[in-house]
């Protein structure tokens, strides 16, 4: 294994090479070899080697890596919040990057992961981030108050004036924002800047300590989801009346989309802590499909997304992701994410590649 980096100011190289249990290193200062006990040891100290030059301001990058492999490593930062979130800009690729904690950073890549320029955030700590492309309008939840920002004018719309509990979510079609800060919901049509309806919901907490709040809004922009209490997900119309309530086992909708028009796919929080599948028609479980993803049905899950262009579903469970095929949830690749501690999120940005940014400080692109 032969990996090159460069150093992103003075363009200078750096190899390090593994063969089995000889690891040498080469910088254009000097060379150095290294003999190691085991495969296993040189592997570790291979990544441990490569991430103190990453650290050092060296990129890892290959554009023509092949499936499952890195194209692209980089250093983003030290300093670890729990936050880890991207957003695909279609032709370009946000990633979060911790400041302070007035306001933090969206630093800004291209597609070939080439570093662009870092927006100013209006607050700090952006659990949430999606892009309407043709409205060029990021919409942001940041420390549970929800902003547009204009990406032509850098300048941040603040949508909700404060939350009575740290409850909050958004979820975007191509005209519709549906969001909430607790204990309001509201959709907006951003095309004909509308406040469509808002509504205030009574919400429940797990465990006398954690509120249930979730949404999510169908594709078709024909359907809402909302998850204000254990087991239950209601569905409204788009003038926030009741269509029906769909009930399970779970604890809490961590995350929630749309699949189509017939299913919604869960993220359980608590509980399985995995993924689970519901049929909107009849309101059943269904465990046939979903229990044939590996990771899920029981298995946690640390974050996922869809790529319904292509119909696939992307998951990753500590340091590993996987991409299955939709609607048949069959396993098309698995790899494992590099520079990662315990937790990573994940997201497809473009037909052939998912971006990753982990716990470790390390925004990566991998070949899919």
């Amino acid at each position: 294994m032969i990996r090159t980096l460069i150093h992103k100011d003075t363009g200078e190289s750096y190899t390090i090479t593994l063969d089995q249990t000889t690891l040498i290193t080469q910088s254009e200062a000097q060379k150095t070899e290294l003999k190691l006990s085991s495969p296993l040891e040189g592997t570790r100290t291979f990544e441990k080697k490569e991430w103190e030059q990453l650290k050092k301001g060296f990129v890892y990058s290959i554009p023509e890596a092949q499936q499952g492999k890195p194209r692209l490593h980089q250093f983003i930062q030290r300093a670890y919040t729990g936050c880890l979130s991207m957003v695909d800009l279609k032709d370009k690729i946000g990633v979060y990057r911790h400041q302070n904690f007035d306001n933090d950073l969206l630093d800004l890549f291209q597609c070939d992961g080439t570093y662009l320029k870092a927006l100013t955030l209006p607050k700090a700590l952006p659990w949430s981030l999606r892009y309407m492309v043709q409205h060029q309008l990021l919409i942001m939840d940041v420390d549970h108050y929800i902003y547009g920002m204009d990406l032509v004018t850098e300048i941040a719309a603040q949508w909700t004036s404060g939350f009575e509990t740290p409850a909050s979510f958004i979820s975007t079609s191509k005209s519709l924002v549906f969001y909430g800060a607790s204990p309001n919901i509201f959709l907006k049509d951003v095309a004909k800047n509308d406040l469509l309806f808002t509504r205030e919901m009574p919400l429940e907490n797990f465990g006398g300590h954690t509120p249930v709040f979730k949404g999510c809004l169908s594709e078709d922009e024909q359907q809402l989801a909302i998850c204000t209490r254990p087991g239950a997900v209601d569905l409204l119309d788009l003038s926030g009346e009741l269509i029906k309530t769909i009930e399970g086992n779970f604890q809490i909708a961590d995350k929630m989309e749309f699949l189509d028009n017939t299913t919604l796919l869960i993220k359980e929080k608590y509980g399985t802590g995995g993924l689970r599948l519901f049929d909107l028609e009849s309101g059943e479980e269904l465990l046939d499909k979903i229990h044939k993803t590996p990771n899920s049905g029981g298995k946690y899950v640390d974050s996922f997304d869809l790529d319904l262009k292509n119909n696939r579903l992307l998951i990753t469970n500590r340091a590993k992701a996987t991409v299955y095929q939709l609607p048949t949830f069959e396993p098309l690749l698995s790899f494992p994410i590099e520079h990662c501690v315990k937790q990573a999120q994940a997201i497809f940005t473009g037909d052939n590649t998912v971006s990753v940014r982990t716990d470790y400080g390390c925004f990566s692109m991998y070949s899919v």
